[in-house]
Formats: C-alpha cells, sequence, structure tokens
C-alpha cells in the first residue's frame, strides 16, 4: 500500500527526521508497503504533490511545532481528500494522546511510544480490510483513537523492539539529503561540513525533572551493536559524501565497552580520518579511557547537561545522581583530550532562588568552555514540570499556545519560577544569553577560520553556483581577515 509521511515546518536547525525514515524503512522492509515522503523544512510544498495516492498520511510533531502539524494535516486533506486516516506520533503526541485527540477532530490515531511495528500494524490492517473499525483497532497496543461515539480509547502501551538491529537504516533516499548537508553552526558548531545526524540507542535511564524522554522511552536503554551503528556510518560516507555526524542519543557513554567497541572499529576501517563527529554524555559517566577512544574515532565535540552549578538544585533537578565537582570534571577531561564542549543550563526551575541562578552563571563564566547554551525551565508535556504547571493552574489544558514551550526565548514564554521574580530572572538570563553569544561567537570564530582556509573544506562549501552565492562572500572574508 501507498502511504505518505510529512515532517512538518518549523525545524530551523534541519534536524534529519530520523523517526520518520525509521518508519519508512521499517514498512517498507517489513510490510512491503511503497512510502512517500514530503519534508516541508527542506522547502517542499504538499500541494506540489497531488500526484500521490497514498492510503494513509503520517506525521510526527514536538511541542512547539504541534501548531505547523495540525496547519500540515489541514493542508493534506484539501489535497488528499476529507476522509484519508490521519495518524500523528511523536513525543507531543505520545504525552498527550488524549488531549491531542480531543481537541482536534482531524486526527484519526495518536501513535504513543515507538512507532515502527504499531505503524506497520495500522498499514496492514488497512491493507486488509480498507478502513478501521473500533474492534479491529482495539486490537493494536500503543495507540490512541476516537470510537464512533466519540470516546477516546487508548490502548495497552506497545512492546519495545528489543533487537534493534532488526530496523533497517533509515531511509534517506527518499529524503532531500542536501538540503540536511551544509549546516554552519547548526548541528556541530563551526564545522563546515556534510552533516547529518545518527542514532546508535534509544532511552536514557535518568529521571531528569524538565525531560519528557521517559514518557517515549519508559527509561530503558537499548541499543544499536556497534556493527550496525558503524555500517550506517559506512553508508552515509560512501553513499551520502558525509563528513560530520551528530549522535542523537540522550547520552551515548552510558555503555562504555559499546562505545570503545564503535570507537575502535572507526579507526580500523579507516572512518575516523573521514568524519568528525559529535554527541551527548553525562558527566558522572565520563572517564578519560572513554574520551581517548573516541577522540581518536574523530569526535570533535562532547555536549553535556551541566543545568546548574548549584548542587541543590542540580541535586534536585538530576535525581541526585550528579555533582557540580563532576561537572567541573567533566569540562577539565575533555579538555586535557582535545574535545570541544558544550554546556547547556537551565535557570528557572520551581525553588531556585536568585541567588542560586547566580551560582550557575558564575560556574559558566568560571569553566572555560566552547559552546555555553543557557535554557528557561519549560513545562514540556511529559516532564514532571508539565505536571506541576498543571497543578499549579500555569498550563491552562483547554486553552494551550504550544508555540510558548520555548526553553531558549524569554518572551511570551511559561515559566514556573517561583522563588525569584519573573522579571529578575528574565534579567539574569539576558545576561546570561549575552555572555554566551559572546563566549560562543569567539569559539565560532576560531572553529569556522581553520575550517574556512582547509583547500578541501572550502572546494566542498562551493561546490554549486548557489553555494557560491551564498558561501562565497563569507569563505573570502574569512581568509582575508585569516592572513591579515
Amino acid at each position: 500500500m501507498e502511504f505518505l509521511l510529512i515532517n512538518p515546518g518549523f525545524n530551523q536547525n534541519l534536524q534529519f527526521p530520523l523517526g520518520l525514515a525509521y518508519l519508512a524503512s521499517y514498512a517498507r522492509k517489513y510490510g512491503n508497503h511503497r512510502p512517500s515522503v514530503i519534508d516541508e523544512n527542506s522547502g517542499q510544498k504538499i500541494k506540489d504533490f497531488k500526484h500521490l495516492k497514498p492510503g494513509l498520511i503520517g506525521l510526527t510533531s514536538s511541542t512547539p511545532n504541534f501548531p505547523e502539524a495540525k496547519q500540515a494535516i489541514k493542508e493534506a486533506k484539501e489535497v488528499f481528500g476529507e476522509k484519508i486516516p490521519i495518524v500523528i506520533g511523536g513525543i507531543h503526541a505520545t504525552s498527550l494522546p488524549r488531549l491531542v485527540l480531543e481537541q482536534n477532530p482531524e486526527i484519526g490515531i495518536v501513535i504513543a511510544g515507538e512507532g515502527e511495528k504499531t505503524f506497520l500494524e495500522l498499514l496492514n490492517l488497512l491493507e486488509r480490510k480498507k478502513s478501521f473499525t473500533e474492534e479491529d483497532l482495539k486490537k493494536i497496543k500503543g495507540i490512541a483513537f476516537r470510537s464512533k461515539s466519540g470516546r477516546i480509547i487508548q490502548t495497552s502501551s506497545c512492546l519495545f523492539i528489543e533487537n534493534l538491529d532488526e530496523i533497517p537504516f533509515p531511509a534517506r533516499d527518499l529524503f532531500p539529503m542536501k538540503e540536511f548537508y551544509i549546516q554552519p553552526r547548526a548541528v556541530i558548531r563551526g564545522l563546515l561540513k556534510k552533516t547529518t545526524q545518527i542514532m546508535s540507542s534509544r532511552g536514557c535511564p535518568y529521571d531528569c525533572k524538565f525531560c519528557a524522554s521517559k514518557m517515549m522511552w519508559k527509561r530503558r536503554v537499548r541499543f544499536f551493536s556497534a556493527e550496525y551503528v558503524v555500517k550506517e556510518i559506512e553508508r552515509l560516507v560512501n553513499d551520502y559524501g558525509v563528513t560530520a555526524l551528530y549522535f542523537v542519543d540522550d547520552t551515548l557513554v552510558v555503555n562504555k565497552e559499546r562505545l570503545k567497541k564503535i570507537s575502535s572499529m572507526l579507526v580500523e576501517k579507516g572512518l575516523n580520518k573521514k568524519i568528525s563527529w559529535s554527541c551527548q554524555m553525562r558527566a558522572n559517566l565520563v572517564d578519560e579511557e572513554t574520551l581517548e577512544a573516541i577522540k581518536k574515532a574523530g569526535c570533535v565535540q562532547v555536549e553535556f547537561g551541566f543545568e546548574s552549578g548549584c548542587q541543590r538544585v542540580l541535586s534536585d533537578i538530576k535525581d541526585g545522581n550528579v555533582t557540580v565537582e563532576q561537572n567541573a570534571r567533566a569540562i577539565e577531561l575533555c579538555k586535557k583530550h582535545g574535545l570541544r564542549v558544550l554546556g547547556n543550563f537551565v535557570v528557572g526551575n520551581p525553588g531556585e532562588t536568585e541567588v542560586e541562578v547566580l551560582e550557575t552563571f558564575e560556574f559558566m563564566k568560571k569553566h572555560k568552555m566552547d559552546f555555553v547554551h543557557p535554557h528557561l525551565a519549560t513545562p514540556f508535556p511529559g516532564s514532571d514540570y508539565w505536571e506541576l504547571a498543571v497543578k499549579r493552574g500555569i498550563v491552562d489544558e483547554k486553552n494551550i499556545d504550544w508555540k510558548k514551550f520555548q526553553m531558549s526565548t524569554a518572551e511570551n514564554n511559561l515559566l514556573i519560577a517561583d522563588a525569584i521574580p519573573i522579571p529578575r530572572l528574565l534579567e539574569l538570563y539576558d545576561e546570561m544569553s549575552r555572555f554566551a553569544t559572546e563566549n560562543n561567537r569567539a569559539s565560532l570564530e576560531v572553529g569556522s577560520l581553520k575550517e574556512l582556509l582547509n583547500l578541501q573544506t572550502i572546494l566542498r562549501v562551493l561546490r554549486t553556483p548557489s553555494h557560491i552565492l551564498k558561501y562565497g562572500p563569507k569563505v573570502l572574508k574569512k581568509m582575508l581577515k585569516g592572513k591579515s
């Protein structure tokens, strides 16, 4: 059966939609279904795909871009007909399946959780019976849907795919890959390379109060094998000319032996000389042996969720399993092994005072990181903060502006701080943001200059007339500045 996947607009950093790509590859392999993709982030328009004849449309959505997903559904129904089944998944729908259906009659089915098996079951069912009935849908795990009477029915949780290697590589061939290549400062800051994202594991064992990962993965971690990961990297290099990768794993270092194996295999195959890569780690799991291994394997940057420079706040929001000292030590170790550091911080947490916010600011300034990203505590659906915001009336479930869920935007935001006046919090956040901007710009200038003075990089960036027009002046300016 032919089906259509839509990646709604909004994703300003052009993150590759791995979730949709896995759905497509899984359904194509195990159901012999025929997927098509419309990626609005790359400039594709739904109205330009009238020639498609999908039997079902699937979408994904985060919380901030849920309005864009709703608009995409509206346009899709105008093009492909009002009766076409609409299925939506992703972290937003997984966190609020009932609310999504109650407030959006145009959506037929919500997939809550890992989607590959569930989505394939829906495709197979529709292909066999040409329509969905209440009795049939009740037999499928991991969904929510609306009965004929209008009652919301949610089935039991889906079963996870235990052997992730059963999942084919993401169906990148369906996407306009060139649109995901040159992303200066967006994926791996300061690297002008052909960059894309890769996932080597699913889930996180931790329970941070601001994070909704546990809603999707239930605090379980499952791993693609080292062989699978390295083979996928080989394909990205050989088939797509990728020269940089960003691992989207919640924390790549949970299984150190597997990570070391991946690193040694990259070195053995010479892939460490063909790609640069970045990943997310956790300070309490970092050690010298692991950092040395990933550095040899081509890693250039490690991201951390340091979150706070105040131990009381840090213990509260990260379940008491990491210390400020461990955060500082992680920075030192990464620098020792020639790895750049990106530190994320969250301020405005419930109970956090002005003095404690200032402790975080001091940590940011004292410990020299290449990139610093302060964020405002935001009650994303699926997180502990969401439950708190609903309880306090900060969030009205009957009238929500999803665009207010922006961790890096001070204005028009949903803030849950209660121990510091909001105006003062925003003043401090503005100061932190200015410091981060200056700090990050300095790091970008150094990193970009090194890249731009590399002949191979210059030739790669200026590979087409459009890229010459777009990047040529920047390249020339950097070269002249570098020589002066």
